[in-house]
């Protein structure tokens, strides 16, 4: 084995062989720390390789550039959880000589000694990529079809990309934002007194309006890295029958990360002439009010899943200044303290969520219909990385708390219910 040297420690190298031997070593943890889109199944750094060395886990480099109040705690707490601990013996690996470096130097201030380094290049073992990784795009695959490129995962033709967020384009969006985007305001496709979709002759008439047709593949991002505006957008334009929808990884974030070139201003929308698809075309994808009551009283017939916080769970605070009622639905199922994305934004190792919500007792098997405060927009992008993850049969509850709260005939519950522990855990 050669050595890799550092200023505060060093890194031997391992071999393929040596690296096989120890994947299922418990005194063993082997880390990919290239970006989690690499992780995920995109092709990156030159690698033909789709996806990450079976039973690997991730810690990516690029996690280490996020600043935040509440970082550090949050590396800390990954790393725990991973299993990257002073006890184990570390295979650090990557695809560009780099990453690896990043994340040894971050693990030995915390106390790690025994690293070793693995080039993913040299690797012909088992690889394993998410089922349907290719839903979220990274930024070079949009670079790419902006300028005229047939990047993999990509039928060509004609594609749209919108910004999405609520009422008019932000002070960020108008000083820079991705080549030819166009903002969408959420009420085009949503509206009171829920925040639910509209009527499906208006969602006809927006998608006209937004120059979207059935075969348009259209590109969705956020300003903001948490919003989840464009995932609720992804889920809505599938219901209306929109072949295509890609959000972006990381939002506007990581294409000027990337150092690709934005625009200013807030252009005109484009406005088609038809749109040729039937409205809904998948309406198993949305679950109204009344088959979210269905679900409740009928286990198997699917299981309505909470994502909002532990104190908006058990009636301590609405968490919106709109909500006047304060609790839960009956027999919902909560996995609000599960983060679904890393500290930079990007989809967390769904092997992982899987596992947690599988302890918060989430059927994969079962129907599943994800929910928040309002709209469901953080529900969507749960929904969609259910979908990524293999999940089968998944969908949103719209209107979630806040429609269920406006029906005084609604009953709802407040306080720790029976099977959690008093911070939100499965007993």
């Amino acid at each position: 084995m050669g050595t890799i040297n550092y200023k505060k420690g060093n890194m031997q190298t391992i071999t393929t062989e040596r690296l096989k031997e120890v994947l299922d070593d418990p005194n063993w943890v082997v880390v990919d720390t290239r970006r989690s889109e690499a992780f995920s199944g995109w092709k990156m750094d030159g690698l033909e390789i789709e996806g990450h060395i079976k039973g690997a886990t991730d810690f990516a480099a690029h996690w280490l550039t996020i600043n935040g109040e509440k970082v550090q705690e949050e590396l800390l707490n990954s790393m725990n959880f991973k299993g990257i601990t002073e006890d184990k013996n570390i295979v650090l690996y990557d695809g560009n000589s780099k990453d690896a470096k990043e994340v040894a130097k971050f693990l030995i201030e915390k106390g790690c000694e025994n690293l070793y380094y693995f080039d993913l290049k040299n690797w012909d073992g088992e690889v394993e990529a998410y089922p349907h990784y290719e839903r979220v795009v990274t930024v070079q695959w949009v670079k790419d079809v902006i300028d005229g490129k047939i990047p993999e995962h990509f039928k060509g033709g004609k594609y749209k990309i919108f910004e999405v967020s609520w009422k008019e384009a932000s002070e960020k969006f108008i000083k820079h934002h991705i080549p030819g985007s166009v903002h969408i305001d959420s009420d085009e496709f949503e509206c009171l007194p829920a925040w639910t979709h509209r009527p499906d002759d208006e969602l006809k008439q927006f998608a006209i309006n937004n120059g979207i047709d059935v075969d348009t593949t259209v590109i969705l991002y956020a300003c903001e890295p948490n919003s989840c505006a464009d995932y609720k957008l992804a889920t809505m334009l599938q219901y209306m029958g929109v072949n295509d929808v890609r959000p972006i990884s990381g939002g506007l974030d990581a294409w000027i990360e990337a150092g690709f070139e934005t625009e200013s201003g807030n252009p005109e929308k484009q406005p088609g002439i038809s749109f040729s698809g039937d409205i809904p075309s998948k309406p198993n994808i949305i679950v109204p009010i009344e088959e979210a009551k269905y679900i409740l009283s009928n286990s198997e017939a699917g299981q309505l899943i909470d994502i909002r916080g532990w104190k908006q769970f058990i009636g301590e605070d609405t968490g919106y200044d709109y909500c006047p009622k304060a609790g839960r639905i009956p027999d919902s199922f909560w996995v609000g303290g599960i983060k679904t994305t890393n500290v930079d934004g990007t989809m967390r190792n769904l092997s992982e969520v899987e596992k947690l919500w599988k302890g918060q007792d989430i059927d994969k098997n079962k129907r599943l219909a994800f929910y928040c405060g309002s709209a469901a927009w953080g529900g969507a992008r749960s929904k969609f990385f259910a979908d990524i993850a293999g999940f089968t049969s998944t969908a949103i509850f719209e209107g979630g708390w806040f429609e269920w709260q406006l029906d005084d005939n609604n009953k709802y519950e407040t306080g720790i219910p029976e099977g959690y522990t008093d911070s939100g855990m499965r007993i």
